[in-house]
Formats: structure tokens, C-alpha cells, sequence
């Protein structure tokens, strides 16, 4: 007997629990070769802990250092310049979006831009 504890192993739906995703996930990762899988039996398939613990890999190489409390990146001091610039710039995007219309308008939009709109003098009125 090779003493491997049956705890060490998890089903393909523990898996995917454990990975947090869908079991149909966990089969295509087996069917690929990227999750080592074993039969127990003619129909049981067991995926062992450590493979499960090979899958969790770091999104990066590594992580960017976070020096202040609040985790954001300290800022160098910006030249006047720059700031006039970022100013200049917000200035333009808050222009451009009271021109902008993103949602349809009402029946109380329309009646205000009516009464906004400069009616032209008609003769006979």
C-alpha cells in the first residue's frame, strides 16, 4: 500500500469549487493535459490537492509596492504647467459632456428646451 490518504484527493466538481470554477471547466483543464486527473474505478475521477494547489499561479510576476496607507502610488509633484494642462483638459471633457446627450429624452426635457429656445419675431403675430 502506497499510505496516500483518499482526503488528498478531490472530485472534479470539489475541484471546480475550489478553483471557483464550473466543473465543465475542471474536465476541459483534464482533457488538456493542464490538470493531472486519475481514475478510481470504471467511472470516478480524482484530481489530487497539490494539482489544485499548481493551478493558482500569480496574475504577475510581481506585485507593485504599495507605500501609502491607502495603497495608491505616491505622486511626484506635478510643474505648473502640467497642472494648467489637467485643468484645461477637465474643462474640455465637462464642456463636451453637457453637449453630449447619453439618455433619450423626456417629454419634460423637450418642453424645457423649448421654452429655452429663442422664438424668432414672426410678422402678423
Amino acid at each position: 500500500m502506497t499510505g496516500v490518504n483518499i482526503g488528498e484527493f478531490l472530485t472534479v466538481a470539489e475541484a471546480a469549487r475550489a478553483l471557483g470554477v464550473s466543473p465543465i471547466t475542471v474536465w476541459r483543464w483534464v482533457n488538456r493535459g493542464r490538470l493531472n486527473a486519475y481514475r478510481v474505478g470504471p467511472r470516478s475521477i480524482r484530481i489530487p490537492r497539490h494539482e489544485i494547489d499548481t493551478m493558482i499561479q500569480p496574475a504577475r510576476a510581481s506585485a507593485p509596492p504599495l507605500s501609502t496607507e491607502n495603497g495608491l502610488k505616491p505622486s511626484t509633484p506635478l510643474f505648473p504647467e502640467e497642472i494648467e494642462r489637467r485643468k484645461a483638459l477637465v474643462a474640455r471633457a465637462l464642456e463636451l459632456r453637457q453637449k453630449s446627450v447619453i439618455a433619450p429624452l423626456t417629454t419634460a426635457d423637450l418642453v424645457h428646451m423649448a421654452r429655452e429656445e429663442e422664438v424668432p419675431d414672426v410678422p402678423g403675430r
